[in-house]
């Protein structure tokens, strides 16, 4: 696996504070939706910048991680977008 995805040390912080960030946005269906959104995009332009270059930041981009960026960024639009919020208003996702 390690010839597929090279993460360091900042790669996996990044991870690790992304999954924090959408526990606290699970709170609801409308924060769930909106972080969706704001994760493609950031997931698109991680992408994007993987295309023109190997390393930024201490992140390595590698062929399979940009594939799985990409990948990542059209579902997260996917479920953002073609998703609405149910018409309860104060739901929260565990309900």
């Amino acid at each position: 696996m390690e010839e597929l995805f090279h993460l360091t040390p900042i790669h996996n912080v990044i991870h690790i504070v992304s999954g924090i960030v959408a526990l606290i946005m699970s709170s609801s269906e409308a924060k769930s939706l909106l972080y969706a959104k704001v994760f493609g995009v950031v997931y698109l332009l991680v992408a994007i910048l993987g295309i023109f270059t190997h390393e930024f930041s201490g992140i390595m981009f590698m062929v399979a991680t940009n594939i799985l960026h990409f990948a990542i960024a059209f579902s997260s639009f996917y479920v953002g977008f073609k998703t609405t919020v149910s018409s309860h208003t104060g739901h929260t996702a565990s309900r």
